[in-house]
């Protein structure tokens, strides 16, 4: 069984991808985007990366647990024989309630975090504080 990478996206500049997470991308590896409606999802559109979009899910499902028990099942059927990148918007980390679905299955799994550029919107003081504050909590 192959194991889901976890790309984060990011905001959606593509400036700010990492390039760990271009790499990927553009490796080769069979891409699935959480949506492709997001801003972030454009630079995969823009680089002519192959991906499937999880987005007709979004009107089949009764509610997001369903749709994020569905994704992940996607995923897991997905990477039996092979790796497979999960494209989200954001981080990879937070707020993606698939990871967790992903993580009950007991799948393996890398997450490659995108940049938050929450940080760097916040006045230098406070976004120092926050840096420092998140390092040693």
């Amino acid at each position: 069984m192959g194991k889901i990478i976890i790309v984060g996206l990011g905001s959606g500049e593509p400036d700010l991808l990492t390039r760990r997470a271009e790499n990927l991308l553009r490796s080769g590896t069979p891409v699935y985007l959480r949506t492709a409606l997001h801003p972030s999802a454009q630079v995969v559109q823009q680089w002519k990366i192959a991906y499937v979009s999880f987005d007709e899910l979004y009107g089949t499902c009764e509610d997001f647990d369903a749709l994020n028990a569905q994704i992940a099942a996607c995923l897991c059927h997905a990477a039996q024989s092979a790796d497979v990148i999960y494209a989200v918007p954001g981080q990879g980390i937070c707020a993606d309630e698939t990871v967790s679905a992903l993580l009950q299955a007991g799948v393996e799994m890398e997450i490659v975090p995108g940049v938050d550029e929450t940080l760097a919107r916040l006045p230098l003081r406070q976004a120092t504080a926050a840096i420092a504050r998140d390092g040693y909590a």
